[in-house]
């Protein structure tokens, strides 16, 4: 039974419960400056980091000392940081330890460097008291086991060699780390606070070293660990001669492998019969192109070099005789040698009208021979899908995470990605700050034309529709044009201009009338001319503030024309009355309560009441005073200003926070191949293009990007690219 809380502790652990509350109370006085100097270290010069190591059978540690150049010539040491780690539960040698706590010495030095925001000229002296760990840590990784290569190559990448030295052991503080201390001996300990005594002198090294044998040790250790990665060096050699990871398809390789096994076949042949050549042997040889059986073999060697280098163990234990160790990844598959040397799976279709492969496939690792099986099987199936691929593959092969590789073929596949590539996509952009901000009626106008339209009095001449359209009060205009060319444009521009005043931000699309516009106004207005905005081209989304009134508009004019046809004039005089109604439509939520106000609409902004048939009294002329009209005019303006705070009140908030369909698709970037999307042209006939820029918005989002194809540069939104990137 445990002990419960009311009953008394034993004798022992009173005594051990005693002792640690009373080194607790010690360690209360125990205290670290945080101020390393009276000045802020500007030069490298005037600062040192000295990292010190050590190790023992129960465990490794290491800390780490600053050392600052005081004006007065003198030098303070103080610890900065220092950590322990307990032993490994698996026995290894101590001059290993000694290389970990190394290791943990360089990765403070790296750690304590970037949060005191050091520079990286600042000086780094390393200390350990193993000169066998130094001796690794001074030669090439390549020299050394695996273990030991490892930690020395990442010593070496965070830091220098030669920094590092021998300090005896008496004078490393790091010592502390690996053995018991009382919490009396570690508050009144100089070597923990400061370090050794000489860091602190003007040569800062220490004198001699308490191990004058050491280097023969080190060398001695070095000899068995360079004849043991000798060893291995050759026996890995041995078990993969060829690097099949430099071909790129299967039918290269089995080629390659082919001619190798016929290379080693002459040799034998030719060294069998050395010193007694004949016609005959020589004439054995073989010679010319590979044959069939040639490759059949060596498509069956490289499935064996395949399994031997990917499970030598189980490859071993079932050629002789044994099962597969329990804890493999293959004991579940019942794998077993079959008689031509493979290694195949067992499975439960002995009796089932199937082949043998079919019955028995061959046990195949995920690695890059496979990858290129299932590219080859790919190919010869006419860009099979996943699905069918992987049935095909089944019929002869058992590979681990065949799915996972076809689905890589598949998505690697330029052929499939020009056929399935979905379009990119990007988030739907914050609304521009002229959409959101308080400015007078069509002062930000999006451009956009509509049509066209006829009339009775010239029958085949076609009419179009300039719509313009405010960006803040969503008011528009109307003008009606006899064509769309540069002259009739600029005409209604002037007649819009003369009404609403000229617009100081336009935005439209990139038809080339609305660019000669842009141009004109600049060279005949100069800086006062408004500053034209364009959308990225074959994008009509970017403007869908003005393409819906656009639509509106056209909804309008149908449902009141039917299938009659007007006049110029009349027709004139239609579209202004589509103008009214468009006008009149209500920008936010319409209740249908009898106490809710008449909701806001454009017109409220442009002739201060909701537009239709809306009788006023008049007043008789001799009733009109300046005070009255005083009266009317600022009547007048706090009624705008009332508008105002219901437009920014209710209309904003009332705004889409996000449009659903636009969604992150895609990770365009420079130098990515995509294919461009063109309207009515079929998907083999889009036209490919090379990322050459990138056009973030103001949320750092990328929407559009220039790209270059064989008939010049282009720009296009990413919705109408689709990256062919794998």
């Amino acid at each position: 039974m445990g002990l419960q809380w009311d009953d008394p502790l034993p004798a022992e652990s009173a005594e051990v419960f005693g002792l640690w509350l009373e080194g607790l109370e010690i360690l209360k006085d125990l205290h670290f400056p945080r101020r390393y100097s009276e000045r802020a270290w500007q030069s490298s010069d005037a600062v040192e980091l000295h990292a010190f190591s050590d190790a023992s059978p129960k465990g490794y540690g290491a800390a780490v000392y600053l050392r600052v150049l005081q004006p007065d010539g003198a030098y303070t040491v103080s610890l900065v940081m220092a950590k322990g780690r307990v032993a490994p539960l698996k026995q290894i040698s101590l001059p290993r330890l000694e290389l970990l706590g190394c290791m943990l010495a360089a990765r403070l030095v790296v750690f304590v460097r970037k949060a005191l925001r050091l520079s990286d000229v600042t000086p780094c002296l390393c200390w350990s008291d193993s000169m066998i760990a130094l001796a690794w840590i001074r030669a090439s990784p390549r020299k050394w086991k695996q273990f030991v290569a490892n930690r020395v190559e990442e010593i070496q990448s965070l830091t220098s060699p030669s920094s590092w030295s021998h300090v005896p052991s008496a004078d490393n503080p790091a010592d502390l780390t690996t053995r018991g201390l009382s919490a009396q001996e570690l508050v009144t300990s100089r070597l923990w606070r400061s370090g050794p005594v000489w860091l602190s002198e003007q040569a800062g090294r220490p004198v001699v070293s308490d191990e004058p044998n050491a280097p023969d040790r080190a060398d001695s250790e070095a000899a068995a660990e360079e004849v043991a990665v000798a060893l291995t060096t050759t026996l890995s050699v041995t078990e993969s001669p060829l690097d099949f990871e430099r071909y790129s398809s299967l039918s290269r390789a089995v080629r390659v492998l082919g001619w190798v096994r016929r290379f080693i076949y002459n040799a034998r042949r030719a060294s069998g019969t050395r010193g007694r050549r004949t016609r005959q042997s020589t004439a054995s040889c073989l010679r010319g192109e590979l044959t069939s059986e040639e490759l059949s073999e060596a498509r069956r060697q490289l499935w064996a070099l395949t399994q031997r280098d990917a499970y030598p163990e189980e490859v071993r234990a079932l050629q002789s005789g044994r099962p597969v160790p329990k804890g493999s990844p293959l004991c579940r598959l019942n794998p077993f040698v079959g008689d031509d040397g493979l290694v195949r799976v067992r499975t439960r279709l002995q009796l089932a009208d199937l082949s043998d492969d079919e019955v028995h496939p061959v046990l195949l690792p995920s690695c890059h021979v496979c990858e290129l099986l299932v590219r080859e099987q790919h190919l010869l199936m006419k860009h099979a899908g996943v699905p069918t691929l992987v049935t095909a593959l089944r019929g002869s092969f058992w590979i681990v995470g065949v799915r996972r590789l076809a689905k890589r073929v598949k998505r690697q596949c330029v052929s499939c990605q020009k056929q399935d590539a979905r379009s990119c996509n990007a988030p739907v952009a914050p609304l521009p700050r002229s959409r959101v901000t308080q400015a007078p009626p069509f002062a930000v106008t999006g451009l956009d034309f509509a049509g066209p339209v006829f009339c009775l009095d010239q029958p085949r001449k076609k009419l179009y529709i300039c719509l313009f359209t405010c960006a803040v009060t969503r008011a528009v205009h109307l003008e009606l044009m006899d064509s769309m060319s540069l002259s009739d444009f600029l005409l209604a521009l002037r007649r819009f201009a003369a009404r609403r005043g000229m617009p100081s931000e336009i935005f439209s699309d990139n038809a080339a009338t609305l660019k000669g516009a842009d141009s004109y106004l600049q060279a005949q207005l100069g800086h006062l001319a408004p500053v034209w905005r364009y959308i990225a081209p074959q994008s009509p989304w970017w403007g869908g503030w003005w393409e819906r009134l656009v639509r509106t508009v056209k909804s309008g004019l149908k449902k009141s024309l039917g299938r009659r046809c007007l006049g110029k004039t009349e027709l004139e005089t239609l579209l202004l009355e589509i103008e009214s109604c468009v006008n009149s439509r209500p920008l936010m939520y319409s209740g249908d309560d009898a106490d809710s106000s008449s909701p806001l609409t454009p017109s409220h902004f442009l002739i201060g009441r909701a537009s239709g048939f809306q009788s006023e009294p008049v007043e008789q002329p001799t009733g009109v005073s300046r005070d009255s009209l005083s009266i009317r005019a600022r009547l007048r303006r706090e009624r705008l200003d009332r508008f105002w705070d219901i437009w920014s009140a209710e209309y904003l908030r009332q705004l889409p926070v996000t449009v659903r369909k636009f969604r992150q698709q895609g990770q365009l970037k420079v130098g990515s191949v995509a294919l461009i999307r063109g309207d009515n042209v079929p998907r083999l006939m889009w036209p490919l293009g090379v990322v050459t820029r990138l056009h973030p918005g103001s949320d750092g989002v990328v929407r559009a990007v220039d790209l270059r194809t064989a008939k010049g540069v282009r720009t296009r939104a990413v919705q109408r690219l689709h990256d062919l990137e794998v």
